[in-house]
């Protein structure tokens, strides 16, 4: 019996949290003025265009998703279109380089699938920022401009 009474007033409380967040989120809406409003415009995120791209740099979007930076720089890149795939034997300035996000290579977009060897300080070159080795990407698609 005092489960059963345990387990209907930890219910009651959930439901009530529940309730209190959602009004305050709606009170949020309402002074903001975001209730039945028209959905903001999207800023148009800006891509570097194909040709005007450095032949040895990874590019991808800032966080935001409106502008388009260089993020890294590779060493002897093989792409590989029948196998959807790009082999870097190095990319090196990578530190601002999210690997989980899409980013791009000449034309092609890819994300990052394998890594064969990660270091932050490379003692012969310590300049180099973050060094990932024997990187292979898979290809996405492509840009066309």
């Amino acid at each position: 019996m005092t489960k059963l009474i345990g387990l209907v007033l930890r219910a009651l409380v959930a439901g009530g949290i529940a309730l209190l967040v959602g009004r305050k989120k709606a009170a949020g809406e309402a002074k903001s003025g975001n209730v039945n409003s028209e959905p903001q415009p999207q800023a148009i995120a800006r891509a570097v265009p194909v040709k005007a791209r450095q032949p040895d740099a990874i590019y991808q979007f800032d966080r935001f998703g409106r502008e388009q930076r260089v993020v890294a720089r590779v060493v002897n890149p093989e792409v590989n279109e029948a196998e959807r795939k790009v082999h870097f034997e190095e990319v090196y300035n990578s530190d601002s380089l999210v690997l989980a996000d899409e980013c791009e290579f000449h034309r092609y977009r890819m994300v990052v699938r394998k890594i064969g060897y990660a270091s932050k300080i490379d003692k012969a070159v310590p300049h180099r920022g973050r060094v990932l080795r024997d990187v292979t990407a898979e290809l996405l698609g492509y840009r066309e401009q």
